[in-house]
């Protein structure tokens, strides 16, 4: 859709950085259909995430005027596909709907990648423990998030363990 939208707006470079922000504060998944992104309303474009009301209007007039609806008529008749698909999911969700806070150093994983893996299995990677964490993956020299998660009640888990509850 990136791409789509920087061709439309390759004379504009402001709209171009309009688009691009646009898109990053989508659900997952809307910035991949263009029927989604023509059929929000100024309002629904305002309340998107670090996306006000003058950079709604600017996008919403675009693909609103004759300009913008004859370039997405003329995209769909040269035969553009105006949807992307939606990346597939590499492992089973077991992790949907929990946050999994990461503490100390890991053998297997650096935090680039041990975030990546907890968001493949659906879960949300967090940064600091609360009640809501779900767990605590704890490694070697773990500190005050360990100490935090076994206040709060939180299960921590080692990294072996966490590997297990994947598979």
């Amino acid at each position: 859709m990136q791409r789509l939208l920087h061709l439309t707006y390759q004379d504009s470079p402001r709209a171009q950085r309009e688009i691009a922000e646009l898109t990053s504060h989508l659900p997952p998944g809307a910035a991949n259909r263009i029927d989604l992104l023509l059929a929000a309303s100024k309002e629904q474009l305002a309340m998107i995430e670090g996306f006000g009301p003058k950079r709604a209007e600017s996008v919403y007039n675009f693909f609103h005027s004759p300009s913008g609806e004859k370039l997405i008529r003329d995209l769909k008749a040269a035969g553009v596909k105006m949807t992307e698909d939606a990346p597939k999911a590499s492992g089973p969700a077991v992790l949907a709907g929990k946050t999994v806070v990461v503490t100390g150093t890991l053998v297997n994983y650096d935090r680039k990648g041990i975030n990546a893996l907890i968001e493949r299995h659906g879960g949300k990677a967090g940064s600091s423990v609360s009640k809501s964490t779900s767990y605590v993956v704890a490694g070697a020299d773990a500190g005050s998030k360990l100490a935090t998660a076994r206040s709060l009640g939180v299960p921590v888990l080692s990294e072996e363990e966490f590997e297990a509850m994947l598979r």
